[in-house]
């Protein structure tokens, strides 16, 4: 899935790269300040794949590489006659490829990557084993959630497919073993790290929160409507609400019992929102007609047994960017797609930024000119990182960071 964001940050302090480049191509310096222990970045393997890439998911343990793909009608890339979906081990190699009977509308796969789960839109639910072998199939069509540790995939309609449903659960097996009906449109669902609970948001402000059985936990109501959801893990795990009420964005923070904790005001649009995988940062990011913003809240917690959210740095400029891609919060950066934009070329970046607010890697991506970032995936196992830009591209890299 295309996801339009895409990054330009007012300058701070020193202002310096250390990205090289090939041929011709010219990379300007960045308006950055840089970490004084950057991370190093090493590209593992490359390939051209038979279409353009949709969707890419690596396994939770870094392991395996799942890739969808459809075919190119305009013929601007040498591509195969039908929608494909790929199996690559961590090194690149293809273990195996099938030809599904419709293009993939999500995907999503297990931690050891024994359970591939696809969504089609034939309106068909599909799980595949680790050699590529369907395993059953049952009729809907969703946005699946495969959650390894409690053997069950949550189905996500986040559409008109089936109104009265917000979401269903399946085993591994295919049968299913929950569902939650609405009266509400849905706006977001959101699963932890440790994959133990599920947070929905419905219209009308409503926030619900389930636990690992998909019992509901408890359901509380902001002021306005919910546009994102983050989700914390652990046994006192926190649930964030990013909302909007006329023209004021806010961020509602609630703790696994459901009692509220902290309220801030925004100062910058957003539309994303996550928690980092400890649980010590939230960070929001927005691409909207009113700008670009990467916000920084720490958690902190208060003497009365709460926690509030204090804004530790923002980044951000009046630019809206017109490719991109999502914010990823991960162990030591947040990672960003950023785009370089001279007067006849636009060059595509993957930035990661320190906890601290400093340019922590300059990745600018291996494309053709006037290609750009379609999609990426990070392991947080393995900290290797799949990018997919729109000239049927996919590279793997490895970011070791100083910590």
């Amino acid at each position: 899935m295309h996801q339009g964001l895409g990054l330009l940050f007012l300058a701070v302090g020193v202002s310096f790269s250390t990205a090289s480049c090939s041929g011709s191509r010219q990379i300007r310096d960045l308006p950055f300040q840089w970490s004084d222990t950057p991370a190093k970045v090493s590209r593992q393997w490359n390939k051209v794949l038979p279409g353009f890439i949709t969707d890419l998911d690596f396994t939770g343990d870094g392991n395996a590489l799942v890739v969808a793909t459809i075919p190119d009608r305009d013929g601007i890339i040498k591509s195969a006659p039908t929608n494909l979906l790929s199996y690559f081990n961590r090194d690149g190699k293809l273990i195996w490829r099938i030809i599904p009977k419709t293009q993939i509308k999500s995907q999503s796969v297990s931690d050891d990557g024994s359970i591939v789960v696809i969504s089609t839109y034939n309106e068909r639910l599909t799980a595949l084993n680790s050699a590529g072998k369907v395993l059953w199939s049952v009729r809907t069509m969703c946005r699946p959630h495969v959650m390894s540790k409690v053997e069950k995939i949550v189905c996500y309609h986040d559409d008109a497919t089936s109104p009265k449903i917000a979401f269903e659960v399946y085993d591994f097996k295919g049968k299913r073993y929950a569902y939650f009906p609405r009266g509400e449109d849905i706006l977001s669902l959101k699963l932890p790290d440790d994959q133990l609970a599920t947070a929905i948001a419905l219209t009308h402000g409503q926030v619900i929160l389930f636990d690992s059985e998909f019992k509901k936990v408890w359901e509380r109501r902001v002021n306005g409507e919910v546009l994102d959801l983050a989700v914390g893990s652990g046994d006192n795990r926190l649930v964030a609400a990013l909302f909007e009420n006329g023209r004021q964005q806010r961020v509602a923070m609630f703790d696994h019992q459901g009692n509220f904790q902290s309220e801030v005001a925004l100062k910058a649009p957003a539309e994303q929102i996550e928690f980092s995988p400890d649980g010590s940062y939230l960070v929001t990011y927005g691409n909207t007609p009113r700008g670009q913003s990467l916000n920084t809240f720490s958690v902190k917690a208060r003497g009365n047994g709460t926690s509030a959210l204090e804004e530790q740095w923002k980044r951000g400029d009046l630019y809206y960017a017109e490719y991109s891609s999502f914010m990823t919060a991960a162990k030591d950066f947040l990672m960003i797609g950023y785009e370089d934009i001279s007067p006849k070329t636009r060059w595509s970046h993957i930035l990661g930024f320190s906890m601290s607010g400093k340019l922590n890697f300059d990745l600018p991506l291996e494309a053709k000119e006037g290609a750009y970032l379609y999609t990426y995936s990070y392991s947080h196992k393995t900290s290797s990182l799949a990018v997919a830009t729109d000239d049927a591209s996919l590279t793997v890299y490895e970011i070791k960071t100083a910590n």
